[in-house]
């Protein structure tokens, strides 16, 4: 059977067991991870926790809907049961008919199909193995992807591990997305900050930056969960133009290959961020995003 729990019914250790168990781990689900992203997420659960799927909701104009947040890629259901991709679709009828529009991520395991009531898009996500010599994975590199590196080279920078703290690179890459007319929520800095401070504390971070002149011009900041690694970047105008972003991943790269590690790219359906992380030799991979609108007609007004 499958309970509708609220978030302070749910039996946390029970939750972060079966997460950790499951075929299609990733860190997104666990509760502390949930906790940031999204306070007091609700939840369905099988049974004894056999398996789970977080629901993350919000209220607008006093209509409860589900989210998917800010540095959440894939969500959906979670099971150790099942060899095989999970279907959800038992799961996708007890969402609590409260929930007036759903618009959220799956997870690659979860298989649900397109109908009149649910629209189903694919969203890619790029990965990464690092369990094979630095030579192999600089050879699945594309050749614009190398020369970018020879460029940096060329330009004297100099890479540096840990040399600025995550707050300091959180202020720098507050500072270049505002250049970029780009500004976050306060709850979507909130749940950043929170994130990767987190790793940061458990000693689960590498940021390496590119200087030049002595002038930090690009710095990436890598978090680390068991095998699973992810990753956030920023350059400025001046790092852009000498490929800054592509001699730090390269570093990395040399750091961390021959590791049971696999990088994750965080995306992207954007076409340029695509090509650039598939020039990396990454490896696509297919995600559901499913909306529900039972929402009336009249409030279409609501998702602008």
């Amino acid at each position: 059977m499958i309970r509708y729990l609220k978030h302070k019914e749910i039996d946390f250790a029970k939750w972060d067991q079966c997460i950790e168990a499951s075929l299609s781990f990733m860190p997104y689900p666990l509760s502390w991870y949930l906790n940031c992203v999204s306070p007091n997420w609700d939840a369905l659960v099988l049974s004894d926790y056999e398996a789970v799927m977080p629901l993350t909701h919000r209220k607008k104009f006093g209509i409860s809907y589900l989210h998917q947040p800010l540095m959440c890629k894939q969500l959906g259901v979670f099971s150790s049961m099942h060899a095989e991709p999970f279907n959800i679709d038992l799961f996708i009828k007890a969402l609590p008919k409260k929930f007036r529009l759903i618009e959220i991520a799956l997870n690659n395991q979860n298989i649900i199909n397109s109908n009149k009531t649910i629209k189903v898009d694919q969203h890619t996500n790029f990965y990464l193995s690092l369990n094979q010599p630095y030579q192999t994975i600089y050879n699945g590199f594309h050749r614009n992807h190398k020369r970018n590196i020879l460029k940096a080279n060329d330009s004297g920078m100099v890479v540096k591990v840990n040399s600025i703290s995550f707050t300091e690179f959180y202020n720098l890459k507050m500072d270049s997305l505002s250049k970029q007319k780009i500004n976050f929520k306060n709850h979507q800095k909130s749940s950043y900050f929170n994130i990767f401070k987190h790793f940061e504390d458990k000693g689960e971070m590498k940021i390496y930056t590119a200087y030049l002149n002595n002038t930090i011009i690009s710095s990436a900041c890598f978090i680390f969960w068991e095998k699973w690694t992810a990753l956030d970047l920023f350059s400025t105008d001046l790092g852009k133009n000498n490929s800054a972003g592509y001699l730090l991943f390269n570093r990395f790269f040399k750091d961390y290959c021959d590791r049971n590690l696999v990088l994750d790219f965080m995306g992207s359906n954007v076409h340029g961020i695509a090509l650039h992380n598939k020039g990396y030799g990454a490896i696509e991979d297919k995600y559901p995003f499913i909306t529900i609108n039972r929402l009336p007609k009249f409030l279409k007004f609501f998702k602008k």
